[in-house]
This record gives C-alpha cells, sequence and structure tokens, in this order.
C-alpha cells in the first residue's frame, strides 16, 4: 500500500471539507464568533434547544427533542441516527461532566450546529471563489447576504436534520461543480457515499446526487447514458440495502409508514396554497415574516409555540420577488452552463415536493436547508455573466447592496421578538 499516496488523498479530502486557505480559515472563525453567541446564550439561559418535556414544535415546527434522542423518523430520516447519536453521547458525557445540567447538553448540540452552518458557508464561498471566480470582494458581500438568510440563522443553534443537509448538500454542490468543470466525472464510489449520507439525513435528498450525472458528458447518447445508469443504480442499491436492513428487511412497514407521513403532511392547512409558497416556503426560508404565538398540548402538557404569519408588508413581497426574477436571470444570462441547471434542478426538486405534492406546505418555512445555499450561488454566476457589463454590474451591485441591507434589519429585528418569545415562556 502506498501510505504517502493515500495520507495525500486524505488531506485533500479534508481540504475540500474543511477551510484549506488563510482567507476561508478567517472566514470560518468570523462565521463562529457571529453565530456562536446567540446559541450559548440560548443554551445557558432557556429551555429552547433541548426541553425535557416537549419532544417537538416549541419554534417553527422544529423537532429538537425528538431528533436528539431518536435520529428523527426511520422512513424520514433513514440514517440520522448514527450521525445524531455520537453528538448525543458526547452529550451525555459533558452532561455528567457538569453535575447533570441540561444548558451543557444542550450547549454540546449547539456549538455543533454552529460548526455545521458555518462549513456550510465555507462550502459556498468556496464555489464562488474557486468555480464561478468572482471577486474575492463581492464573494464577501454575497457570504454576509447569505449568514443573515432566516435559515441560517435558526440553524446555527437548532439541533436538527435540516443542520446537517445544508452542510452535506453545500458540500455535494461544491465538489460536483469542481469535478464537472475539470471535464471529470463523478466516481460511482463518491456518488455512493453522498447518497448514502445526503439520503440517509433526509430521503427525498438522494435524487439531488444523481442530478449532475445529467451535465458530465458533451453527448448524450447510448455510452452516456449507460454510465448513468449504472452509477445511480449502484448508488440506489447500496441506499436500499442499508435502508432495509436499518428497518430489519420490513419493507412493507417502510410503505405503510411512508404512505401514512404523505397523508398526514401533505393537506395544508390555515393559509391559501400561494400564501403558503410565497411567505414560507420561498420568502420565509430567507426573509422572517412576523410571529404569531400558538396554545398547544403535548398529553396532559399545556404550552406555547411560535409560527411564521404570511407577509404583511409590502417591502417583503418586493424582497422576494427580487430575489426570485435575480435567480431566473441568472440561468438565463448562463443558460450554456450546465453548472447552473444543476443548481436549478435541486431546487426544482423541493419545489415539486413542498409546493405541488404540498408536503409539508404550512410549515415548509422549515425547509431551508434543502436548497437554500443555490440563492448565493444563482447570484454570483449572475454577477460572474456581467462582469463586463459595468453598468448592469454596478446596478447589481446596487440592488444587492439594498437587499443585504433590508435583510440585516429585517432579520435581526425578527431575532429580538424571537428572543423576547424564549425569554417570556422558556427562560430557565
Amino acid at each position: 500500500m502506498d501510505y504517502k499516496k493515500l495520507k495525500n488523498q486524505i488531506v485533500q479530502i479534508l481540504s475540500y471539507i474543511f477551510p484549506s486557505t488563510k482567507t476561508e480559515g478567517i472566514l470560518f472563525l468570523l462565521l463562529l464568533i457571529f453565530y456562536i453567541p446567540l446559541g450559548v446564550y440560548l443554551a445557558l439561559n432557556s429551555s429552547i434547544i433541548y426541553n425535557k418535556d416537549i419532544p417537538w414544535d416549541i419554534y417553527f415546527s422544529f423537532d429538537n427533542r425528538s431528533i436528539i434522542l431518536s435520529g428523527g423518523m426511520i422512513e424520514k430520516h433513514p440514517f440520522s441516527y448514527y450521525f445524531i447519536m455520537p453528538v448525543y453521547h458526547l452529550a451525555i458525557w459533558i452532561f455528567h461532566l457538569t453535575g447533570d445540567d441540561l444548558r451543557y447538553f444542550s450547549l454540546t448540540f449547539t456549538i455543533l450546529c454552529t460548526v455545521s452552518v458555518a462549513l456550510g458557508i465555507v462550502q459556498v464561498f468556496k464555489y464562488l471563489n474557486n468555480i464561478i471566480k468572482i471577486k474575492k470582494s463581492l464573494s464577501f458581500i454575497l457570504i454576509i447576504f447569505y449568514a443573515f438568510f432566516s435559515t441560517n440563522l435558526l440553524l446555527s443553534f437548532t439541533p436538527e436534520t435540516y443542520t446537517l443537509s445544508i452542510f452535506l448538500l453545500s458540500f455535494y454542490m461544491y465538489i460536483s461543480a469542481l469535478i464537472l468543470s475539470q471535464g471529470k466525472k463523478i466516481s460511482v464510489f463518491l456518488s455512493t457515499v453522498m447518497g448514502v449520507l445526503v439520503g440517509g439525513i433526509t430521503i427525498t435528498n438522494l435524487s439531488k446526487v444523481f442530478i449532475p450525472f445529467l451535465f458530465e458528458n458533451k453527448k448524450f447518447n447510448l455510452k452516456a447514458i449507460v454510465s448513468i445508469g449504472i452509477k445511480t443504480l449502484v448508488s440506489v442499491g447500496v441506499f436500499v440495502f442499508l435502508y432495509l436492513w436499518r428497518r430489519d428487511w420490513d419493507y412493507m412497514k417502510i410503505f405503510a409508514k411512508s404512505t401514512s407521513q404523505y397523508e398526514k403532511f401533505s393537506n395544508p392547512k390555515g393559509e391559501t396554497w400561494w400564501d403558503m409558497i410565497t411567505s414560507y416556503f420561498f420568502g420565509g426560508n430567507i426573509l422572517f415574516s412576523s410571529f404569531v404565538v400558538k396554545d398547544l398540548h403535548f398529553f396532559k402538557i399545556q404550552y406555547k409555540g411560535l409560527y411564521y404569519q404570511v407577509y404583511d408588508n409590502p417591502l417583503q413581497y418586493i424582497f422576494y420577488i427580487l430575489v426570485f426574477i435575480l435567480m431566473v436571470w441568472a440561468l438565463v444570462a448562463n443558460r450554456k452552463n450546465k453548472l447552473l441547471y444543476i443548481l436549478w434542478l435541486s431546487f426544482l426538486v423541493d419545489v415539486v415536493i413542498h409546493c405541488f405534492m404540498k408536503f409539508g406546505l404550512w410549515v415548509s418555512f422549515i425547509y431551508g436547508g434543502h436548497w437554500v445555499f443555490v440563492v448565493p450561488l444563482l447570484l454570483g454566476w449572475l454577477f460572474y455573466a456581467y462582469r463586463e457589463n459595468k453598468k448592469i454590474y454596478t446596478t447589481l451591485f446596487i440592488a444587492l447592496g439594498s437587499m443585504t441591507v433590508y435583510l440585516i434589519i429585517n432579520n435581526l429585528y425578527r431575532m429580538t421578538e424571537f428572543l423576547d418569545f424564549v425569554n417570556t415562556y422558556y427562560k430557565l
């Protein structure tokens, strides 16, 4: 065995996952400094992150305690248990070390959530610099814009499957784009591993692993179709084998549970279909709306939950419409670039699941971890398309700056409302 070659391969893999340059290291450190204080405050001063009595829905329908204890339902999150349990055992060890103090149990999870979100943002930065190759100053502005997305703010302290997904999917978007931009093909090994990791956290994301296969070949002929088919079959085969093994080979139970879950979560409640798409699914995962406190119960336990309301301000509608227009514009301006189609198809998977199949649409403000990373990437491609056109480039820059200022003001203000809710009902 060539140990030197193996060592170099391991170092290379780690350089893809973690910050590999001084700039990336500084960005990662700044993101930790930005996110950690909020998580530390919530963990040490409230029971909002881990509540020993309430398993779900305390804020925005996240299932913190349920995910921490079980990893989530096997039908939706087949292998998340194996990601969550090592953290759980570490948290239990720290819990006992600190005199059975649940605050430090929560803090352990919170810090690792922050690391996951920060690493996901670093992946976006890597993509902007190494794939699109825009100016670093513009990359930093896009990262500031992205860092203040409601999804990132919430997942930075929330132990959930989405917190893992936002990192893994951001990483795969970067690594697959890097491979394709070098004229190479995604290996069976990488697609299989990423299929198990990405699909294992949330099963519907498995399809996103196969999207880059469609753009590996310049000509879509029989040879290309066979290559795509083999890689897909191997990846799916390994995934299905592990999934059935995890379920003790009881495939009928999988179908029954999956069907009941779809029926349960595909009947929209409350607002109109269009309001839920705009204010919850698309807009809400980027820009906070106003909140409403609801009375909930778990068996005999009565408690308060915090939820989104439909947008009620014209500026909020203008903001998300502008973001969507810029995303579409990026695709049109770069219509010959296959990497744009990968990002858009990945996003459309979630559009189909939540907007057309209506799965969880009334709480779709929690699903941002599956797709929001495409927004700064598409905006990066838009700037790239007009890098030689000073007039349009400057206009886009002013628009991005204005949107960033509005996003920061709106989302920080809403986070103060969130903290008021925490201090009123869950303060220790």
